[in-house]
């Protein structure tokens, strides 16, 4: 049974932010879950978006360690005058993928 336990990880936000901007650069990188797919295109939030979130965005909120290189955070940057948050995954070991679980609209 998995553990529902969060531990907030030692990673800090800034070093985090530099790894997800950088890997981001190529949208290769990027992966989707099907919600993921599924709430972007119910909340009218472009693929093209996501990944402006996640070159450019800041860390929201405390950041998630699943394992010894598996982080859960949320990203968010101001795109089109909307406030996008994008919640991903991604290891900082090997290639270092993002993998996207959901995005949203933010309410300032």
């Amino acid at each position: 049974m998995k553990s529902h336990k969060k531990n907030v990880a030692a990673i800090s936000a800034r070093t985090l932010k530099r790894r997800v901007n950088q890997v981001a650069i190529d949208s290769a990188n990027v992966a989707f879950s099907k919600h993921a797919v599924q709430r972007s295109t119910s909340r009218k939030i472009t693929v093209a978006m996501i990944i402006r979130v996640l070159r450019a965005g800041d860390i929201r909120g405390d950041i998630l360690q699943n394992n010894s290189d598996e982080y859960r955070f949320t990203v968010a940057a101001r795109i089109m005058e909307e406030e996008i948050g994008v919640v991903a995954v991604m290891r900082t070991s090997g290639e270092g993928r993002v993998y996207v679980i959901t995005v949203m609209e933010l309410v300032r």
